[in-house]
């Protein structure tokens, strides 16, 4: 790799020497991107060509008229956030908060001190801790790919501030407050009841649990397959078949959970014969059509629960709290972390560190083993 060095003359009769490195092309545009710089003699024009070089090389070379909106559009368009829901709420972040302001500044003059300083213009315009949070990801985010690429030799954003936002506790159920929603449900909602309790027997994510097909289901082995996920998106929400941290996963199911499927199961089937139709094996298994060829939106189910709830009695629980309550009272009934983790599709450290923060019986009876030390 050569690079070339161009001698201008100032006002003074004093020469620059500029000095170029062709650094490949741009990922996004295609354009042909290079390093610069000047040096005052001809001596330390032909150690910067030097420096260049082995920084094009490396990968650390700065691709210094590459602006952060650029950066960030070409993270977006080749990687960027894997679910379509977070990069639409991203995309709302970067257009009103992003663009028109530290978007503008080139991501060679980055600084840690404009971030910081960005951070607290968010604040003043009113944005909470949890939004400026957003926007700091999205920005740390391309910058990360920045280094990948090389367009930047390091990721200034891991040095800045951004607010600090706490994780918020789900409200979880216990056993008992699941069962009692179930019981209501059979009446006043017979699938919800079905969905009710398979989300808390396997934990899986409300978008998983619309996504199920009834291929997945193996009622022989007593399985079920994990594979594919139903997402919120504009202006129809889609399926996608990849769980949200791409892994597929087999649940084994009770003998109870698996009665209670076939006889949805058939309940389905006798609904589209009597509607002149059959259900396909790779139909939904819950879906508001006769021949299940449709799946259940996340936000629509979100609101059956909240229905469910309000009726009978149950106060703040979530959705997803379903998950929550599979994960504690596994751990509760003394379940190491690492097949927790293999139901839930998560890292064991997220299991710990996540799932475990609402109070479970296993902490009550902590604090009833330390009391008793000292009475």
């Amino acid at each position: 790799m050569k690079g070339t060095i161009r001698v201008r003359e100032n006002a003074d009769g004093s020469k620059r020497y500029v000095c170029q490195v062709f650094a490949g092309r741009d990922p996004r545009s295609g354009k042909k991107r290079y390093v610069t710089g000047t040096a005052t003699s001809e001596r330390e024009a032909h150690r910067l060509i030097h420096r260049l070089v082995g920084e094009v090389e490396s990968g650390t070379a700065v691709r210094d008229k590459a602006t952060v909106n650029e950066l960030i559009a070409a993270w977006l368009e080749t990687a960027g956030p894997a679910g379509e829901y977070t990069r639409s709420v991203y995309a709302g972040f970067i257009r009103n908060h992003i663009e028109g302001g530290i978007g503008r500044i080139s991501v060679a003059k980055l600084r840690v001190e404009d971030l910081d300083l960005w951070y607290i213009e968010l604040r003043e315009k009113g944005l909470a801790p949890s939004s400026i949070r957003k926007c700091h990801n999205v920005v740390r985010g391309a910058l990360t790919h920045g280094v990948r690429w090389g367009w930047i030799p390091s990721n200034i954003a891991v040095h800045a501030s951004p607010p600090r936002v706490p994780k918020p506790v789900v409200k979880t159920p216990d056993p008992a407050t699941v069962t009692k929603l179930i019981d209501f449900a059979e009446n006043a909602d017979p699938e919800m009841a079905v969905y009710i309790r398979l989300a808390a027997v396997t934990g899986a994510r409300p978008g998983e649990m619309c996504g199920l097909r009834w291929d997945d289901l193996d009622t022989d082995a007593g399985e079920l397959d994990i594979r594919r996920r139903v997402v919120k998106t504009s202006p129809e929400a889609t399926v996608q078949d990849l769980t949200k941290t791409g892994k597929t996963r087999q649940i084994p199911l009770d003998a109870g959970t698996i009665d209670v499927l076939t006889t949805h199961r058939r309940i389905c089937e006798e609904r589209a014969a009597d509607a002149g139709t059959s259900i396909e094996q790779s139909g939904y298994i819950f879906s508001d059509s006769m021949d299940s060829s449709t799946f259940w939106r996340t936000d629509s189910t979100s609101r059956r629960f909240r229905w469910i709830c309000d009726k009978s009695g149950v106060e703040g629980i979530p959705l997803y709290g379903l998950r929550h309550q599979a994960a504690t009272t596994l751990i509760d009934k003394g379940v190491d972390a690492k097949t927790v983790s293999d139901r839930l599709g998560n890292s064991v450290t997220t299991v710990l560190s996540t799932y475990t923060r609402a109070r479970t019986s296993a902490d009550r009876s902590a604090a009833d083993l330390m009391g008793k030390m000292f009475d």
